[in-house]
């Protein structure tokens, strides 16, 4: 436009009409653009939709950014770009093809969890530019998900000695007044209820209602996961200067969220706390609820002093690396069997340190996890084969110290 009436006052200075025309086109040019573009109406609904919904960190999926057309004409092409997440996809743009009225259109952008945590898929921008791209206009499509990627969890396998060979929910296998069935119960019945099911001979006691058989939950035992948090315990920088072979809250929090999963999985009934004693999760089915409650932890601040809960058959604390005052206390925690994964990349757990002998003394498996190990790509091998060998350690502690000590 500038142009144009330079152009047009050049034009009398200098008696020429013909440059006058030129310069009336250079001023209705852009004013044609921009009614093309901020005058043309496009409303959209835009939705996420993340695939799969459950990722963990190094696993890949797909964001499908979904436009809806709720106008009552067809679209044309629409240049749409997705902003990126650091750490979990990047930015993209993609022209979408023309939407006829309430039909949906779709762009895919590939993602990949590089990291456990939680975060924000912003909102999509919309840019509509005239065919001369004289005129651009720029529109924000409101649309905001929250994504959550979950720990990685490391196959285990082995149960610490306390956790092996409990009958029942209380820890023994009892005969029921009923009928006398070993690890069975009986309620009323109830409509839609298998007649297979009926335990005929209690039925004929109660000489009332029927009733049924009903298998006691069973558990392997009680245990508690004492998960280190502390701000000190870890050496952290910026998130863009973080070096994932120096990152011990990653490694502590997937070894944490895999002792925790293989647990329940063996229908242990588990409480997870941290470093202070707040409990996180409580229960024999709160698998997910730990993974997720895992997925954003981050450290805290506070001191080292964890309680654990009445009748607690094995105790297992994954820490950072602590002074001889934290091991005391963590050590007067011990119930049952005790093991202490402590991480320290400067290897001082192993060599008799009084961490590692405060903790040995009263009667807990010491176990030394190497953060620059457990953080390599095969760093998952590193902790299954920690796991394995803390489980060796408590099933052979009652044959004497000295085969424990060929053991470790």
């Amino acid at each position: 436009m500038a142009v144009g009436v330079l152009t047009v006052a050049g034009a009398f200075v200098l008696r020429e009409r013909d440059l006058i025309f030129v310069g009336v086109l250079a001023l209705v040019l852009p004013a044609l653009a921009w009614a093309a573009t901020g005058l043309r109406r496009v409303s959209l609904a835009v939705e996420h939709r993340v695939v799969p919904q459950r990722l963990q960190a190094g696993e890949g999926g797909v964001v499908r950014v979904r436009l809806r057309n709720t106008y009552d004409r067809t679209t044309r092409p629409l240049d749409v770009l997705q902003p990126g997440v650091r750490l979990l996809m990047p930015g993209a743009r993609r022209t979408v093809p023309p939407i006829a009225p309430g039909e949906w259109g779709e762009l895919r952008i590939p993602i990949e969890a590089r990291r456990r945590g939680s975060y924000t898929i912003g909102s999509p921008l919309l840019r509509q530019t005239d065919p001369l791209g004289l005129s651009q206009v720029r529109r924000r499509l409101p649309a905001r998900t929250e994504v959550l990627v979950l720990p990685t969890v490391v196959p285990l396998v082995g149960l610490p000695r306390g956790l092996n060979g409990r009958g029942s929910a209380t820890g023994t296998s009892s005969a029921t007044a009923a009928g006398g069935d070993p690890d069975a119960g009986v309620r009323a019945y109830r409509m839609g209820d298998d007649i297979r099911s009926v335990h005929w001979r209690a039925s004929a006691r109660l000489e009332e209602d029927l009733v049924v058989r009903v298998a006691a939950a069973t558990t392997l035992g009680t245990a508690l996961l004492v998960l280190d948090h502390r701000t000190s315990a870890y050496r952290l920088g910026p998130p863009e200067d973080r070096d994932d072979g120096e990152d011990g809250l990653e490694v502590a929090v997937t070894l944490g969220a895999s002792i925790g999963h293989h647990l329940l999985e063996q229908d242990v009934d588990l409480t997870v706390v941290d470093h202070t004693g707040h409990v996180l999760v409580q229960g024999h089915d709160v698998a997910d609820e730990l993974l997720g409650v895992l997925a954003a932890a981050g450290t805290r601040r506070g001191e080292l002093h964890p309680t654990a809960p009445a009748g607690t058959d094995a105790v297992v604390a994954v820490v950072g690396p602590l002074s001889g005052a934290e091991a005391r206390t963590l050590a007067g925690l011990r119930r049952g069997a005790a093991i202490a994964f402590v991480l320290d990349d400067a290897a001082g757990v192993r060599d008799g340190s009084e961490c590692a002998a405060v903790l040995r003394a009263a009667g807990w498996r010491v176990v030394p996890v190497d953060v620059g190990d457990a953080a390599t790509p095969d760093g998952g091998a590193h902790l299954a084969h920690a796991w394995r060998g803390a489980c060796t350690l408590t099933s052979v502690a009652a044959r004497g110290p000295a085969h424990e000590e060929g053991v470790r």
